[in-house]
């Protein structure tokens, strides 16, 4: 569901086309595991992405 690419001290996150809530939700143990064991910048690619629920704007600020 997720696609993680890590170069150069960067790990870019692909999300995919819906965002919805339950979608959050199993994403949700993936990403913060991600994003917490790297000492790393986070870029989110949004391309593709048509959805996003509230849900998804709460990682966004988890992950900041």
């Amino acid at each position: 569901m997720l696609t993680f690419n890590e170069a150069n001290g960067t790990i870019t996150v692909s999300f995919p086309k819906k965002m919805s809530t339950p979608v959050c939700a199993q994403i949700e143990g993936d990403l913060m595991e991600t994003v917490n064991r790297k000492e790393q910048n986070i870029i989110f690619d949004m391309q593709g992405v048509e959805f996003i629920s509230s849900m998804f704007l709460r990682l966004c600020h988890m992950v900041k």
